[in-house]
């Protein structure tokens, strides 16, 4: 069974950070890590992080009072959710970013399979935003 801790801050955390924190344990516990704490942030905003080792690299996930990420800065990656059914609930949006998590530490993409990627998305919002133009 994970541990998990929420330490700092300036208040409690939210509904949305203890549920987050519970959850992202959860799957950082089914891949082998046997606690999670979660440490306050920087700043006045009300957030909480914790970091771990996935292939020799650190990885740091973040709560934020609405919204929850992670970064792999040797590499410069971020992850976070992006498809619209994951911002329909904060139920929602934690879910898709565990399911990424348990895909990612699983040795799968962030991605889900049936989804195109981030920079697709954003293409597409752009070409519907502008209208597609066709070059002859």
């Amino acid at each position: 069974m994970s541990v998990v801790s929420l330490l700092g801050g300036e208040g409690r955390p939210n509904v949305f950070q203890e549920t987050c924190a519970r959850r992202v344990a959860e799957v950082l516990s089914r891949h082998g890590f046997a606690s999670t704490i979660f440490v306050a942030g920087e700043g006045t905003s009300s957030w909480y992080w914790t970091a771990f080792q996935f292939h020799q690299k650190e990885h740091r996930i973040e709560i934020y009072p609405k919204i929850v990420v992670m970064h792999q800065d040797e590499d410069q990656l971020y992850f976070e959710c992006y498809m619209n059914d994951e911002f329909e609930s904060e139920a929602a949006l934690i879910k898709g970013f565990s399911t990424r998590l348990d895909r990612y530490l699983g040795g799968g993409t962030w991605e889900g399979p049936e989804e195109k990627g981030f920079l697709e998305v954003v293409k597409g919002k752009i070409e519907r935003l502008f209208g597609r133009r066709e070059t002859q």
